[in-house]
């Protein structure tokens, strides 16, 4: 989680211990903020050294504006920056067994379907979309893999509540709950 205060390696941590116990297939999420090329790159090279190959690579969240005051956000580069790097690992590092990743899918059509052509050209060979509960939201991600022709997996999260889809409405960006799903 981008916004925690924990560091950007306990995804990676956790998935190496779910993948040595469970023996499953994971994929962390990789986020960019506050780490620099030759942090990533060290970060990137123990995951894959543990056996880990697939990244979700994101830029990203922004620093809370409750905070913003006495935290401030290092962004050295972004998805795309990431992916590149791990492009050129796979040229010179992971060469028997390429490292398989890719990025996630935001709100804004217009410029994601830019940021899709980016990121595939910079080796992304699957995208994730924030769960998708309208038509409008389907509609996007349809008209994105139209264009782009990109392998896109939708997210998909239950509401379980009133009170969990109300949170999910007013706190969780990038995710569309309309009214008719509260009623």
């Amino acid at each position: 989680d981008s916004t925690s205060g924990r560091t950007r390696a306990d995804s990676i941590l956790m998935a190496e211990k779910v993948a040595r116990e469970t023996g499953m297939c994971v994929m962390p999420h990789i986020c960019c903020r506050d780490k620099n090329a030759i942090a990533m790159r060290s970060q990137l090279l123990g995951a894959y050294i543990n056996g880990i190959q697939n990244f979700l690579v994101i830029t990203g969240d922004p620093i809370p504006s409750m905070v913003r005051t006495t935290v401030k956000s290092v962004f050295n580069f972004d998805s795309v920056g990431l992916m590149q790097i791990l492009a050129d690992m796979n040229e010179e590092q992971f060469t028997q067994a390429p490292a398989s990743y890719g990025g996630a899918i935001r709100r804004n059509l217009e410029v994601e379907i830019g940021r899709v052509k980016k990121k595939m050209a910079a080796g992304a060979t699957f995208f994730l979309t924030q769960p998708i509960s309208t038509q409008e939201s389907a509609d996007r991600v349809r008209r994105i893999k139209e264009e782009t022709g990109a392998r896109i997996l939708c997210g998909i999260m239950p509401f379980v509540s009133l009170k969990n889809a109300t949170f999910m409405k007013n706190e969780m960006a990038g995710i569309d709950v309309t009214d008719e799903v509260l009623a």
